[in-house]
């Protein structure tokens, strides 16, 4: 699985991440997202496969062992090489609820046998 944003953003390294970032307002209720493309030589579609998200306020950090992951979704008309997972961010409709500040997401889809952590290109900005 290769993490990215679609276009473009898809091809950024690791190392221009930070680059990128989506902010909100910490009373905004809105999906974050991030492409995700199966490394495989055949076309498979991971729609059917669980996906979560962490956020981490350390950009150099990775997520631990017991980490506290939160249910995500696959946005519809995904692929047919590249499908975009979810995750709903703020205080509304069972969002996740962020403190103000800057934060690292982490995308886990859960496959068989694989389950890849990625660490998602986009940074997320929830302002006070």
């Amino acid at each position: 699985y290769a993490p990215g944003m679609a276009d473009e953003a898809s091809t950024i390294g690791l190392d221009k991440r930070k680059e990128w970032s989506m902010i909100v307002p910490n009373q905004s209720t809105q999906f974050y997202g991030t492409a995700v493309t199966p490394n495989a030589e055949t076309p498979y579609d991971p729609t059917a496969d669980s996906v979560k998200f962490c956020f981490l306020e350390d950009p150099a950090a990775t997520p631990e062992v017991g980490q506290t992951w939160t249910p995500g979704v696959w946005q519809p008309g995904g692929g047919p090489r590249t499908f975009i997972a979810q995750c709903l961010i703020g205080p509304a409709n069972g969002g996740l609820v962020l403190a103000p500040g800057n934060y690292q997401p982490w995308c886990k889809v859960s496959d068989d046998p694989e389950v890849p952590i990625i660490a998602c290109p986009e940074q997320l900005s929830v302002l006070p």
